[in-house]
């Protein structure tokens, strides 16, 4: 029996290209994640610091996926593969 690929999933309001404190030390914790195997995809916002909904809306960096939501004033809302993901980090 194959063994499926470990997953998880990162919810956090930015990331890369954004490059402030918990934004590199989440790039940094979970590409090491993907060396080891795991299939890391990142949830954020389409902002950066100074403007919103400017970022594509899907890229890879370090071998992790991340996906950006439009934002609004309420927030934006990730869109995750529950019954295949292992674990969420928020």
């Amino acid at each position: 029996m194959k063994s499926q690929k470990k997953t998880i999933a990162v919810i956090n309001r930015y990331t890369y290209p954004v490059t402030a404190g918990i934004e590199t030390v989440i790039l940094e914790t979970f590409s090491r994640f993907v060396k080891r195997g795991y299939a890391v995809t990142f949830h954020t916002s389409r902002n950066t610091l100074t403007e919103w909904n400017v970022l594509p809306k899907s890229a890879e960096v370090k071998g992790i996926k991340i996906k950006r939501y439009t934002y609004n004033k309420f927030g934006f809302f990730p869109k995750l593969n529950w019954k295949n993901t292992n674990t969420v980090f928020l």
